[in-house]
């Protein structure tokens, strides 16, 4: 099964990690080289059968979540 990952920090890099030993991922992470390239993406949405979205929550000035977006 080929599995994206958008986020490609600790919680996608993990997923990627596990999931890579059975099956072939394809990451994308804006703030890192080499997974920010917009062909990653592109591949993502084309082959993937299933995608994980690992990203942030926003958080507010006191450092607790919002959950409001």
């Amino acid at each position: 099964m080929n599995i994206g990952i958008i986020g490609y920090g600790v919680v996608g890099g993990a997923t990627g990690k596990v999931f890579s030993r059975c099956h072939d991922i394809f990451p994308y992470d804006k703030f890192k080289y080499p997974y920010n390239d917009n062909l990653n993406l592109s591949n993502i949405v084309k082959r993937c059968n299933t995608i994980f979205i690992c990203v942030p929550n926003p958080m507010r000035l006191s450092g607790e979540m919002d959950y409001h977006a």
